[in-house]
């Protein structure tokens, strides 16, 4: 029988009750909540002090002049495409002139490469780039793999001819024989084919590769001051994937100053002592004079040696 012709008195009570539209309900972490739940399963224990409750959760009243119910909107505040945050990938980011094209590219994925044709992103990199054009960004960071895009610290820069490479001792020309040249292009058109293949990404040709670190995370110094760190494999990336700047920087890095006393301990933080006599010790900062904090140690009774108990 179809639902709409069902006898409902051959329905067991209880399964009546189980398929009817019921309210939504709302689990909430609260720690003075001491109940016990029985066990809904013979054999396993009940659960003692659930330190959760059960609430009747309703839909909020929706503006009507926003339509009175509920739209799938994007909240205010959010920022998409060419003003999205770094890292997040996003087309309106691109700095190069660039279409989109359907043709036979043999994308790979699953271990297998596609045998119908894919739609491939094909980016025009400026022509006339040169290693010798990005000297004064040896040393430095840069963003690097767009989309995703992220900061990283440049090694080196090469070209067909040579590299530019930061040493000990400064900056250094190193200019390739023919057989590093030749080495050379290989590695740039393995880097155009990788991207291809596994991106459905056509970079062009590839003029300049970077040799860079990419930012692994920040640390944080024992004067409060935040700085970037960049360690980690070297990575290679053709510089048409790179940009000077992103068009929203990621507040995850961002970096900061010495903090004050005040700032970096205030009143009632817990503290531990790292300097003899009192190494380990815990401690409660009570207060700030001149740029240092008035600690309170808690200090505990001496422990004997174990020879003098015997």
């Amino acid at each position: 029988q179809t639902h709409d012709n069902l006898d409902e008195n051959l329905i067991a009570p209880e399964d009546r009750r189980r398929n009817q539209t019921g309210v939504n309900r709302l689990f909430i972490h609260d720690v003075t909540s001491t109940d016990n739940v029985p066990s809904p399963i013979h054999g396993l224990p009940d659960l003692v002090s659930c330190q959760s409750r059960l609430e009747t959760y309703t839909w909020p009243e929706f503006q009507l002049e926003k339509g009175g119910r509920f739209n799938p909107d994007l909240c205010e505040g959010v920022k998409i495409g060419h003003e999205s945050t770094a890292g997040f990938p996003s087309l309106f980011s691109c700095h190069l002139p660039h279409a989109a094209d359907f043709r036979m590219a043999r994308i790979t994925k699953f271990g297998r490469p596609s045998q119908r044709p894919s739609i491939i992103f094909a980016l025009t990199p400026p022509p006339g780039a040169t290693a010798e054009s990005m000297r004064a960004n040896v040393g430095k960071t840069y963003f690097v793999e767009w989309p995703y895009l992220r900061e990283a610290y440049i090694k080196s820069v090469s070209d067909q001819t040579g590299a530019i490479v930061q040493m000990s001792e400064g900056i250094k020309t190193v200019t390739y024989t023919r057989e590093e040249s030749e080495k050379w292009l290989k590695d740039a058109a393995l880097e155009r084919d990788q991207r291809l293949t596994s991106s459905g990404l056509d970079i062009g040709p590839v003029e300049v590769l970077m040799q860079v670190v990419p930012i692994s995370g920040m640390v944080t110094t024992y004067l409060g001051s935040m700085k970037k760190r960049f360690e980690g494999a070297e990575t290679r990336v053709p510089l048409q994937l790179c940009a000077e700047a992103p068009t929203e920087n990621d507040p995850r890095f961002k970096e900061r100053d010495n903090l004050k006393a005040d700032e970096l301990f205030p009143l009632g933080s817990k503290v531990v002592s790292m300097r003899v006599p009192l190494k380990g010790t815990m401690g409660l900062v009570v207060g700030h004079t001149s740029g240092m904090i008035d600690v309170e140690f808690s200090l505990t009774p001496q422990v004997r040696p174990e020879e003098e108990f015997f």
